[in-house]
């Protein structure tokens, strides 16, 4: 059998608000990850697991974080596998190059110059203001509370993220060199942008000045004049899918495959079915392009675990021949996952 392990970590300002020079350090909530690792290695042979077999699995922002530790070497030897699903540390969204920007502000709204008056406001007002604070990506946007540079700690189990997640994973090989199951849907976040708005769109890259963004706008725009097979409106919103997420997983299973040992399998999940909590339940009444076909951002999930349509009712109450196509694809999706998480 197969035992699940599920943490909770520190998240948004609480986790990632970084201000190192009034003793606020990065990525606390990755360091929260990585002591989940660590208590599971001390204790899996308490509830019936085996400490040399643990694979570790993220979605999305949790997909990044997998990446993250497959880089550190602070968590080299606790996970012998690694599940990464529609995310990884080279998003646009997985890393700031300028956690400044939001931390000086985050300070300004709570009124506080130092760590201390920080910890002394109620936690509530923390986390209630924290909303407020994002990375705008087109028609989306991310709480702008993200991973960060840590190479100025000077204790090595304290530095997870480094300065430059894309030139790490370009340069060298992960410290965990184990089997890799990489994938994505084949829509993601496709069916919400709606316009090219370079407006509402946060820079977050290292070279960001006015000449770069200018010459960034002025490349785009002519490649969408020369781009006859679709429109300008469509050129941009399949540009945006593919920055926001697709072009991220793609950058990091080049880079990676290229240096690591171990074997990477790759996966697209295509089947759009009415597991998919995504699509037709949490982005329902955002989906700005209904004729796409494909499952989104997240409906995978349905087919791993509990499917949102199942939560809340007994299963002696569920019609067993409802769903039947969906169910097939749940079996075989779980047959896949668990043989990957057994034998690699």
């Amino acid at each position: 059998g197969i035992i699940v392990v599920t943490f909770n970590y520190r998240l948004a300002a609480l986790g990632f608000l970084s201000l190192p020079d009034l003793g606020i350090n990065a990525n606390l909530g990755l360091l929260d990850q990585l002591e989940a690792l660590r208590w599971t290695a001390r204790n899996a042979i308490h509830f019936g697991g085996d400490a040399a077999r643990v694979t570790l699995c993220g979605w999305s922002a949790g997909a990044a974080s997998v990446t993250y530790h497959l880089y550190s070497p602070a968590a080299k030897g606790l996970f012998h596998n690694a599940i990464i699903m529609s995310g990884s540390m080279t998003q646009s969204w997985a890393y700031t190059y300028d956690p400044d920007r939001c931390g000086r502000e985050y300070l300004r709204t709570h009124d506080a110059t130092s760590r201390e008056q920080l910890q002394s406001r109620p936690l509530a007002q923390l986390m209630s203001t924290e909303q407020g604070f994002h990375i705008n990506f087109f028609s989306l946007y991310y709480y702008c509370f993200l991973p960060t540079d840590d190479s100025y700690r000077p204790e090595p189990d304290l530095r997870i993220v480094g300065r430059d997640p894309f030139a790490r994973v370009r340069i060298g090989p992960p410290e965990s060199d184990v089997p890799l199951l990489v994938g994505y849907t084949t829509l993601e976040h496709g069916n919400l942008f709606l316009e090219r708005d370079f407006a509402h769109t946060t820079p977050n890259f290292p070279n960001d000045n006015a000449t770069v963004h200018t010459l960034l706008e002025d490349y785009l725009d002519r490649q969408a004049r020369s781009n006859r097979s679709v429109s300008r409106r469509r050129f941009y919103q399949e540009l945006a899918s593919l920055a926001d997420i697709i072009y991220g997983i793609q950058y990091f299973v080049r880079h990676a495959a290229a240096h690591q040992r171990a074997p990477m399998y790759r996966y697209l999940f295509a089947y759009d079915g009415a597991f998919g909590y995504a699509k037709h339940w949490y982005y329902r009444n955002e989906i700005g392009r209904p004729d796409l076909p494909g499952p989104m951002h997240g409906d995978e999930l349905g087919y791993l675990f509990t499917p949102y349509l199942y939560r809340g009712r007994r299963w002696q109450d569920i019609d067993e021949k409802a769903y039947r196509t969906e169910r097939r694809v749940q079996r075989r999706m779980l047959r896949l996952w668990c043989n990957f998480i057994k034998y690699g």
